[in-house]
């Protein structure tokens, strides 16, 4: 990101254009969100609360980069009260960003959001990588990766992780916390229910007092309210987190929990009428092509239906 298009977005003077630029760009990246995240925060800080000094800033980073320090732009900003720290942060820029910022408790906090029918793909600063499900919300915890690698959940994700002892990483879904054991799993908490489908390697489960469960490649895990889970082992996990590729795939579920999961990757809404709700799907439906989906559906099910705007109804066929 060119530092002196940041420099304007900091001080209140970008255009619209540039503003957009910046979102997406560190939209893209989890280190590019955090850097922006982390200079948001020097900016709303009154100077003389700071507790970090621009002149140990140009020479540590003079050093780093072998550069004297006339070497090193500063951009010129017209606001006074901002010249020191957009200059600060030009330093910071030009070393690289994010990696000359650091506060007390490390990296700032970050929340990436996806919207329905989204999905993004996050890659952490300890190598670990993300893929957000739509309709869902990861919180990465200040600190991220100094001594421990801690996320919170609300909604569905995949997780690919190196495992570190030193540093555990640990996904939080409410009352639940999921830990890394060297792993690739997902998973989904859109509902009461928690489940987690592990591909490689295992994580342990801690949920509320009970002894952790660790929970191996091949398992899926079903957590409900209060704590009490099962495991299902030998499950197809490939298939059951196939939405990485562009499908869902549905194993013995009723229409009224497909219709619910359906809802996070398209916008509509759905009426089942009858016992609709309770006939229980197996298939394989696309994540794009909403017709192409609800003609599955009715095939599979013995139901017609009918959309109108953003509302689908499905009803038993021979049911006015």
């Amino acid at each position: 990101m060119d530092s002196e298009q940041l420099a304007r977005y900091l001080a209140g003077e970008a255009s619209a254009a540039e503003q957009a630029a910046i979102e997406a760009w560190a939209a893209s990246d989890y280190a590019n969100q955090t850097e922006l995240t982390q200079l948001r925060a020097m900016f709303g800080t009154k100077p003389t609360t700071a507790t970090w000094n621009i002149d140990i800033a140009w020479t540590t980073v003079a050093r780093q980069l072998d550069r004297p320090r006339a070497e090193i732009e500063v951009i010129p900003i017209r606001r006074p009260f901002a010249v020191r720290w957009l200059a600060a942060a030009a330093v910071l820029l030009a070393a690289g960003g994010g990696a000359w910022f650091y506060s007390q408790s490390g990296p700032a906090e970050v929340a990436f959001r996806t919207a329905v029918g989204q999905q993004q793909t996050i890659d952490l600063s300890d190598g670990s990588r993300v893929i957000l499900a739509p309709a869902s919300t990861l919180t990465v915890h200040a600190g991220f990766g100094r001594k421990t690698r801690s996320l919170s959940l609300t909604g569905q994700a995949w997780f690919e992780v190196g495992h570190d002892a030193s540093r555990p990483f640990r996904v939080q879904v409410g009352a639940v916390s999921i830990e890394d054991l060297g792993t690739e799993f997902e998973v989904e908490a859109h509902s009461s229910e928690i489940r987690i489908a592990v591909a490689k390697g295992s994580v342990a489960i801690h949920a509320t007092s009970s002894t952790p469960v660790q929970v191996n490649a091949g398992d899926v895990a079903t957590v409900v309210a209060g704590g009490q889970g099962t495991v299902a082992h030998q499950a197809p996990v490939e298939r059951l987190t196939s939405w990485r590729q562009g499908t869902l795939a549905f194993e013995d579920r009723t229409l009224g929990e497909v219709a619910e999961e359906l809802r996070h990757w398209y916008d509509v809404s759905f009426v089942l009428n009858g016992n609709a709700g309770t006939r229980r799907l197996n298939a394989t439906i696309p994540t794009n092509r909403l017709d192409d989906a609800l003609e599955t559906i009715g095939t599979a099910l013995d139901l017609r239906h009918n959309r109108n705007g953003k509302t689908v109804t499905f009803v038993p066929k021979g049911v006015p």
